[in-house]
């Protein structure tokens, strides 16, 4: 065929949809697939001779996650309470921005109810008698089993970061605010942030420029040099008491940055992560109240989490609500002291590999700190466990440095070797 392949979207597309039907009667990924409006859109896209000088985007299959509104799909949130719900009118505005890209949205991937704790049945591609992760399930384990190329996820806590560390994908969760949530069903508006999954890093924050709110990125700019970068590890306990494979995983990626020149330097947050999750849980409960109480009018239709959820956030106050944000905003401030001297983390995003079973999306205590600070976070798979599971590293930035972030993460999994 020579040096040059050709951009085919129509060929991709069957690929993925191949792909879906061996698949998903196992992995049970998505929620929706539109095969027919797919199809027509990888029909309409013209073949470019040289896959090489399309855009990043152009003829991707993508699953968007099921509270993101795509038109003429119902959003479902995960809930039986929304089970009728009307089609969506219009596209989410990061949706609108990827089908302007020339991507193909292939359907709706399952979502953890209101993109809470309830878990779906879908199951982890790695081995289906473990968790795929929460609260974007679906998207990570359609990436993960090859269904789609890319994929929307939402995050509040960890529920991008978690499902591509139990996953095996790389991740893209970019600073709070930096992507629009119109036609995004809140869980808290104040966390709620869209993100990106894919098997590559660099792929993952291509879509991140694609849909980014403010001025275009240009996704040739330099990441941070090598010989300067100063990459910090977390020694408080908190994060310290990892399993044998996770630890070794972080072990891995730090010989890759001194392979490549960075310095690495041990820091402590000196922060309460148990207060500091609470306060985030007032927060959140208060907020996703406010947004959905009248929900509780059908508590029969609600899962037993969610439900739960909604019934503390209607006994929260005003106050509580105010006095749990200024102690965030604190601890946010403490979280840049420590990583004034240091330009990203590396850090484990979970104690362990995916847990067994499908009763629980795990556990995100370890990602929530760098939620509430409000960087970009990077997940990257490293290789696999003694058990056969995944295992990740997750790379945290400063707030709104997205892109060199990003550009390191994706230039650290080529390092690792990982594609």
């Amino acid at each position: 065929m020579g040096s040059k392949t050709a951009c085919e979207p129509l060929h991709r597309l069957h690929t993925a949809l191949s792909r879906i039907r061996e698949m998903d009667h196992t992995i049970k990924a998505w929620e929706t697939i539109d095969e027919n409006g797919a199809l027509q859109r990888a029909a309409a896209l013209p073949v470019i001779p040289d896959h090489k000088a399309a855009p990043g985007l152009y003829g991707l299959t993508v699953g968007i996650k099921d509270v993101i509104d795509v038109a003429g799909m119902p959003t479902k949130a995960g809930s039986a309470a929304r089970a009728n719900i009307a089609p969506a009118e219009i596209d989410a505005t990061v949706v609108t921005r990827l089908k302007n890209a020339g991507a193909i949205i292939l359907g709706k991937t399952k979502t953890t109810e209101f993109a809470y704790t309830d878990p779906t049945d879908t199951a982890n591609p790695a081995n289906p008698r473990h968790t795929p992760g929460g609260s974007s399930s679906g998207s990570a384990a359609a990436v993960a089993a090859g269904m789609a190329d890319l994929a929307l996820g939402t995050q509040t806590v960890g529920s991008i970061c978690r499902p591509a560390a139990y996953c095996g994908v790389a991740a893209f969760k970019p600073s709070t605010g930096s992507t629009a949530c119109h036609g995004v069903v809140p869980l808290s508006r104040t966390f709620d942030t869209v993100g990106f999954l894919a098997r590559d890093m660099r792929l993952a924050v291509e879509a991140f420029a694609c849909c980014a709110d403010g001025v275009a990125l240009e996704l040739k700019a330099a990441p941070m040099p090598w010989s300067t970068l100063r990459v910090g590890l977390i020694a408080d306990p908190f994060y310290l008491d990892c399993d044998p494979d996770v630890a070794a995983a972080l072990e891995t990626g730090r010989h890759a940055l001194e392979r490549l020149g960075a310095t690495l330097t041990d820091i402590k947050a000196h922060i309460d992560y148990e207060a500091m999750r609470e306060q985030h849980r007032v927060m959140m409960f208060r907020e996703a109240a406010l947004a959905h109480d009248h929900l509780l009018e059908q508590r029969g239709l609600l899962g037993p989490n969610w439900r739960a959820a909604l019934e503390r956030g209607a006994t929260l106050s005003e106050s509580d609500y105010w006095d749990a944000r200024d102690s965030l905003a604190e601890a946010r401030v403490r979280l840049a002291a420590a990583c004034g001297p240091v330009d990203v983390l590396l850090l484990p995003p979970t104690r362990t590999t995916a847990p067994e079973g499908l009763h629980s999306t795990g556990d995100a205590g370890l990602i929530l700190p760098w939620t509430v600070f409000g960087g970009p976070l990077a997940v990257l798979p490293v290789g696999t466990a003694g058990n056969g599971l995944p295992t990740a590293v997750m790379i945290a930035g400063k707030p709104w440095a997205d892109l060199a972030t990003g550009l390191l993460a994706a230039n650290l999994q080529s390092e690792l070797g990982h594609r």
